[in-house]
């Protein structure tokens, strides 16, 4: 979305704000996941764990999801 909107702009500003806007969407998970693992513990970690940060990646492992019964909340 910011690439696209650098290239309407037709502006080498605008690249430049794009690429600013780029790193900071990486980089603001790194910083604010220690954080959260602080604050949440263990049900922050298995969260990380099951979800992807950025779009494609898998996980081998099951999620705390696929361990649970949904007819009555207990962890298998």
């Amino acid at each position: 979305m910011l690439g696209g909107g650098a290239i309407l702009a037709d502006s080498w500003m605008t690249a430049v704000l794009t690429l600013v806007g780029i790193v900071w969407f990486l980089l603001a998970p790194l910083a604010e996941e220690p954080w959260l693992g602080v604050q949440y513990g263990d049900t922050y970690e298995e969260y990380r764990k099951s979800v992807p940060r950025f779009l494609g990646r898998r996980h081998l492992e099951p999620s705390w999801q696929d361990q649970t019964d949904r007819t009555n909340g207990e962890k298998s």
